[in-house]
């Protein structure tokens, strides 16, 4: 067949006298072979914009293509003498006409006066409008010598209300309506109209088989406009508002007047009829209507309605406002009533997030198709509710007594609303509540409400869409936007494609590069942590772990959605930091630790806790402190713990204050994928995902084959109080540090031997910034002996907190001076692995925080350099004497040989900022910072580094 058919050319107006291929579309030129074929001309991007175009045929076969006119030569025709005509300039020498529509404005005039005649006729008739749908314009097809058309670049620069200044008539204000949300003008107003135009049309001589008249109307007035870069209209006559309907709206829109059934743009002023709206975030977001309607029948469309799953939606009805002698008044026509109903059963709500039994607000359940009647815009009696026609509803997932929502992908629910109008008639309209399974599609991006609200409730769980374990949780950035200053200048690059809408479904996560951003992160990430804990970056597909928002998914996003949207809307703080804890719930946490039982969660009981860190205990370890650090509280140090943790976020803010958007979870980022998130940061894995440790911090666990709500870790009180859970519950085995330390009788105790070759001498406590030259190595009277042979006091207390970080399993066989993660480990500027670190950081929180009523102290220890002293002064070190001369006691026997000859000092200020540095045992031509054993040698080979040991 490749010798049949004909050539098919995509061609542009280059200047006046020009005509170019336009190669850059990807087809401008493509075979037309015999038969019905579909050919799709894309114009990619915007580079496009401003252009007339043609779309031409050649008579002759693809394979023996020949030269399109290009310039403005006539062509001859065919084989026989006759003279080209200028009509024919710039077009194939054997072009091929092709037949082209034409609005058939008469016809379509024609058409829309029988509806209304006949819409007006049902109206006196009182019978339903349902079935009628609002026709199509209508177009004939005429043959022409090509196919064109133009694309132009329009840019509604503001759409100002002109409003009189009260004190001068002169001066006039301008506010953009643009600005205001579902704005709303009278007959009154006087309008003013910015815009921009750019085409090409104008600026061609070449052929045009229609002249092309543009056309800019308000309402049912129309204005000619050229193409200019700096366009104004004023209209100061818009009295026949007072002729729109029930049903109509007032829209500003462009076409061309020979074609004015083609809207090239449109703006529509405030909607009579149905609103849709959804609350994520604490922000109420009006789904505007999709472009496409859906058919309920043969004969009959409604406005789709595209959801996440099964989210409670809110759906207002607006009613048109009252005519007046001078136009529009702001007085909206008088509601009876408002009835809803829905062909699946749901639950009415009055309020947005996911309660059915709020004492004020309680939501009712109704079965498929039963009839929700409104007779006051507030149904209740508190004032608080807002004063429209509302109402809002999400699907049930069984009866009346199982209070749950249905969520599915693929929900198709057939909604209706009839509103009986004072001196109108009634205003009705069935609508489709849809949903569908979102991910990656290979045909193109998914884009709607639904990808929107996605995006947004994971956002505002803590996910990043950002790929790499440096951008993860709260160190990555949003989609469109800029992590540094809040997306006011947008730097992310997508996965794929060119372009980055949050209501765009953004593909590419696998394979992706390190710092661009997908939706499908989003998800990915999400399926990771709930259903796949070795694959929690959902960088590659495994079980539960596709890309793809489906049932399981949804299953598993209702279950997180209920707490989230339940704990936020506990509370009216957007923020939520640690300062921000009352100190009631401290008083709680202090009363477990000391005397254990019963967690006071919100909903789930029976998880109750043994003593661990008491009050008695605290007490003798902050007895021997410097002065102005005894003052600290069990609750100061679960606050610096916390601190440590969280940075002190919990919703609505970070640590380093990236995008902080409101009652946004504090997720922990730049380092892990695990979800930490909230003031304990308990990996999520652990709460809401497949690894399960212990039930007392799960958010929902399986009771008699059932699975039930358990402790919401996204209500800031449980996840303060699932923290003490978390260290102090014997069940919490990866966790447990304050159990292990201080109730625990098996092989899991935290108190362990140290023997004696790793036992320091003396230790002293460090004061708060003091100076160099003040440690406490320089005052012997603050020396205290060190006599265990077991951790102990403030060191037991040090492991316990340790487990937190590191995890409790060998913490049990190693002391607080052993060389592996503890003091006498690698220092903190060169080890990686230790969580000696973890420790310190939080000392050093309750010495900077604010509010604290004391602190915990480094420790400087005083440690043994040599043994053998020459008490008696004979010259030898290995008598044993009977009495000491050094104490006026008789019978104080003493060994020379063991009595310490010099000491050194090594703590917790050395390991956290070593003094000095040696050469590298694996590296000579590095340095590295100095151990514990490089001290000892120093103050060995340098007496200036020694201290006196008595």
């Amino acid at each position: 067949m490749a010798d049949y058919g004909f050539t098919g050319r995509v061609a542009y107006s280059a200047s006046a006298h020009e005509l170019q291929d336009a190669s850059q579309v990807g087809t401008a030129r493509f075979s037309i072979k015999p038969g019905t074929h579909a050919q799709v001309i894309r114009l990619p991007g915007q580079n496009w914009g401003n252009q007339h175009f043609y779309v031409q045929a050649f008579g002759v076969p693809y394979g023996e293509y020949q030269d399109f006119a290009l310039g403005s030569q006539s062509r001859g025709l065919d084989s026989d003498n006759l003279s080209g005509v200028a009509e024919n300039a710039y077009r194939p020498k054997r072009f091929v006409p092709v037949k082209v529509p034409v609005y058939d404005e008469e016809a379509s005039l024609l058409q829309e006066q029988s509806y209304l005649i006949q819409k007006r006729q049902r109206e006196e008739a009182g019978v339903s409008l349902d079935g009628m749908i609002k026709p199509s314009p209508l177009y004939k097809w005429y043959f022409r010598p090509e196919y064109q058309f133009s694309v132009y670049d329009f840019e509604m620069g503001s759409i100002n209300l002109v409003q009189t200044d009260q004190n001068d008539p002169d001066i006039e204000h301008y506010i953009d309506i643009q600005d205001i949300p579902d704005p709303k003008i009278t007959g009154s107003d006087i309008l003013e109209v910015i815009y921009s135009l750019q085409g090409g049309v104008e600026n061609t001589r070449l052929p045009s088989y229609a002249d092309q008249t543009l056309i800019l109307s308000i309402g049912q007035q129309e204005y000619s406009i050229n193409l200019t870069e700096n366009g104004a209209i004023r209209i100061d006559d818009l009295e026949y508002l007072n002729q729109l309907g029930s049903d109509d709206y007032l829209t500003i829109s462009l076409y061309t007047n020979e074609d004015a059934g083609n809207i090239l743009w449109d703006y529509a002023f405030g909607r009579n009829g149905l609103h849709a709206y959804y609350k994520i975030s604490g922000t109420l977001t009006e789904m505007l209507p999709l472009p496409d309607k859906i058919n309920l029948s043969d004969t009959e469309q409604g406005e789709k309605v595209r959801t996440l799953g099964g989210m409670r939606l809110k759906y207002r009805y607006q009613p048109p406002l009252k005519p007046s002698s001078n136009g529009i008044s702001d007085e909206y026509v008088n509601v009876e009533k408002l009835e809803w109903s829905f062909d699946h059963a749901g639950w009415y709500c009055y309020v947005d997030g996911v309660r059915y039994d709020d004492i004020l607000y309680p939501c009712h359940y109704y079965e498929a198709n039963q009839v929700f009647t409104q007779t006051t815009t507030n149904p209740l009696p508190q004032t608080s509710l807002p004063a429209d026609w509302s109402v809002w509803w999400e699907p049930a997932a069984g009866d009346a007594n199982q209070q749950e929502a249905l969520w599915r992908s693929n929900l198709d629910i057939i909604g209706r609303f009839q509103a009986t109008l004072t001196g109108m008639d009634d205003s009705v309209e069935r609508f489709v509540v849809k949903t569908r399974t979102i991910g990656p599609s290979s045909r193109e991006d998914m884009k709607g409400w639904d990808v929107a609200m996605l995006e947004e409730l994971l956002w505002q769980l803590g996910l990043s869409p950002q790929k790499g374990r440096a951008a993860s949780g709260n160190e990555g950035a949003r989609i469109k936007s800029n992590r540094n200053d809040n997306a006011t200048t947008v730097t992310t690059k997508p996965c794929s494609g060119t372009t980055q809408e949050r209501d765009q479904f953004i593909k590419g996560w696998v394979g992706c590069t390190n710092g661009r951003v997908a939706t499908e992160g989003l998800v990915r990430r999400f399926q990771g942590r709930s259903f796949d804990e070795n694959n929690l970056a959902g960088n590659q597909n495994s079980t539960g772990v596709d890309g793809w928002a489906g049932n399981d998914t949804y299953e598993q996003l209702y279950r997180v959605w209920r707490h989230y949207s339940s704990a936020t809307a506990s509370t009216s703080k957007s923020v939520f930091r640690l300062n921000d804890i009352p100190g009631a719930w401290w008083s709680i946490t202090e009363r477990l630790l000391d005397e254990g039982g019963e967690i006071p969660y919100l909903r789930a009981t029976g998880y109750r806790l043994d003593a661990t860190y008491t009050d008695e205990i605290h007490r003798a370890i902050t007895a021997n402190f410097p002065a102005d650090a005894q003052g600290l509280t069990r609750a100061d140090i679960l606050k610096a713990w916390m601190q440590q943790e969280s940075g002190g976020a919990f919703w609505g803010t970070n640590q380093k204050g990236y995008q902080a958007t409101p009652y946004r979870i504090n997720e922990g980022g730049g380092s892990e994928e695990k979800g930490s998130m909230g003031f304990n940061q308990i990996v999520w894995q652990r709460t809401y995902g497949p690894e399960h440790d212990c039930d007392s911090i799960r958010g929902y666990v399986t009771r008699g084959g059932v699975e039930v709500s358990n402790v919401n870790q996204y209500y800031p009180r449980d996840n303060l109080f699932s923290f003490v859970a978390a260290i102090a519950d014997d069940a919490c085995t990866y966790t447990r540090g304050l159990y292990n330390a201080y109730v625990s009788d098996s092989n899991r105790f935290y108190q362990t031997a140290i023997t004696a070759p790793q036992r320091p001498f003396k230790y002293c406590y460090e004061t708060r910034n003091h100076a160099a030259t003040s440690s406490c190595a320089r005052n012997h009277t603050t020396w205290r002996a060190f006599i265990d042979d077991h951790d102990s006091g403030l060191n037991l207390l040090g492991k316990g907190i340790i487990a937190y970080n590191h995890g409790t399993g060998d913490l049990a066989g190693l002391n607080y001076f052993s060389t592996r993660y503890m003091l006498k480990s690698d220092p903190a500027s060169t080890s990686t692995s230790t969580n000696f670190d973890y420790w310190m950081k939080i000392k050093e929180k309750t010495q900077t925080m604010t509010g604290m009523s004391g602190y915990l102290p480094y420790v400087t220890y005083i440690w043994v350099g040599e043994r053998g002293l020459d008490i008696n002064g004979d010259g030898d070190t290995e008598d044993t004497l009977a009495d000491d001369p050094r104490t006026e006691a008789e019978g104080d026997a003493v060994n020379e040989a063991q009595e310490p000859a010099w000491c050194f000092k090594y703590g917790e200020e050395e390991w956290i900022s070593p003094g000095f540095t040696v050469p590298d045992p694996l590296d000579p031509n590095n340095r590295v910072p100095a151990r514990f054993n490089d001290y000892r040698d120093r103050a060995e080979n340098n007496e200036d580094f020694r201290i006196d040991c008595n």
